[in-house]
């Protein structure tokens, strides 16, 4: 037993089970990011609160904040790009921005609105929508030399937008509220839905397979273009701001708590691949440029990448290092708090061992539901600094990670 787990702290130590395949890019920012674009798997464009918009040509290894000075605050919502130099971006107080260079530089376009836009859509460089937090929708057939406000004004807040083409289009809000046209906007066909929550984010691989996401864990899949929508039921109740596929079966979530998730099965399971650290670390956009390469942003600048499709180092089908763990503080004194992801409803027990084997503490937490949860680890003041190995057992899976104790 001693043998094995000297093996398994040696591969915590050698692979930094923590970062579970996401890592945090300086983004040399605190400002809040809200949406993220990447032309390819170099560059690309991130925008925020009180104007923030930066830019990366490295795949984020280093971020530039773009001048911009309107004169006042805007917060952006979104952003996109309909080729390699066009992009839009959106915000509060109405606010539509345009660049023609790549991000390099942008000027403000003449909205009709004054309220918060927060989802914009184009099928090609001319050709845009917008919606607001008012109901309102936008439209553009001259990329964005004019906007005009669509006479369909919602009851409700709306969210996101995405057309397949000049005539069929979906829109979604609040209330559960979903929406299609077939006519370009001019009419919208309300798609009745067995949720009556605030709806978020939207995304549609292809014509046919697409995801909405919304608050109280939310999460609705469709196969048929947004004509019907299946409910499916998500690991927890958090509330989910972004979601994006790579294909019909690989996907990405992220939470206002905090938490990525990816699932390998259209959304039927869903897996935890990364937690913040506390409940300020909101992740509000994500953006992946192939399979495996993909960006997340969320609160106080948070930039997170993965060129794995968000898994560790070590093959996913290793049980021992299948699912997520996470401490803090890092290091601790004497106490940690301990986070981590039950693959499945069972009886859960946590030991700690030191370098050479030895288990030092164990703890029972008893029957446990599948899904996130957390514990206190206390020590004893007998236990010397150093490197340790808690290891998780819940009787399908063991987890493993490296604490450190300072003095």
């Amino acid at each position: 037993m001693k043998k094995v787990i000297a093996i398994l702290f040696l591969l915590c130590i050698n692979n930094l089970f923590g970062q579970n395949g996401w890592e945090f890019q300086n983004s040399g920012t605190e400002m809040g990011l809200n949406s993220i674009y990447f032309f390819n798997k170099q560059s690309g464009i991130a925008v925020g609160i009180f104007n923030t918009i930066l830019k990366t040509t490295d795949g984020g290894n280093n971020w530039d904040m773009v001048e911009f000075q309107p004169g006042y605050d805007i917060m952006f919502t979104e952003v996109l790009f309909t080729d390699y130099q066009t992009g839009y971006a959106i915000g509060s107080k109405g606010s539509i921005i345009k660049t023609s260079n790549s991000g390099n530089s942008w000027f403000i376009q003449e909205s009709p609105s004054y309220s918060y836009l927060m989802g914009l859509n184009f099928i090609n460089n001319d050709t845009g929508w917008i919606v607001s937090n008012k109901g309102e929708i936008l439209a553009t057939t001259d990329g964005g030399q004019t906007w005009l406000k669509n006479d369909s004004t919602m009851d409700v807040g709306l969210s996101d937008i995405l057309f397949f083409n000049s005539s069929d289009g979906l829109i979604i809000g609040n209330k559960g509220s979903i929406y299609k046209t077939t006519n370009g906007g001019s009419n919208w066909i309300k798609i009745n839905i067995p949720v009556d929550t605030n709806l978020t984010n939207m995304f549609f691989y292809n014509n046919n397979y697409g995801w909405i996401v919304g608050h109280d864990g939310t999460l609705l899949r469709t196969t048929n273009g947004g004509d019907d929508w299946e409910k499916i039921n998500f690991v927890n109740a958090e509330n989910l701001f972004s979601v994006f596929f790579v294909n019909d079966t690989s996907g990405w979530i992220g939470s206002w708590n905090g938490s990525i998730y990816h699932t390998t099965n259209s959304g039927r399971n869903w897996e935890l691949q990364f937690k913040g650290k506390n409940d300020f670390d909101q992740i509000f956009g994500l953006y992946f440029s192939d399979d495996t390469t993909g960006w997340a942003v969320g609160n106080s600048g948070i930039i997170l990448h993965t060129n794995s499709a968000g898994v560790t180092n070590i093959n996913e089908s290793n049980s021992i290092l299948k699912s997520f763990m996470n401490y803090y503080p890092n290091p601790f004194s004497s106490s940690f708090n301990l986070e981590f992801a039950n693959s499945t409803a069972s009886a859960v027990n946590i030991e700690l061992y030191d370098i050479i084997g030895n288990k030092i503490y164990s703890k029972s937490l008893g029957f446990l539901d599948r899904g996130t949860h957390n514990t206190t680890i206390q020590l004893n003041d007998g236990i010397s600094s150093g490197c340790y190995l808690v290891v998780l057992r819940n009787g399908v899976d063991i987890q493993s990670m490296k604490v450190v104790k300072s003095e």
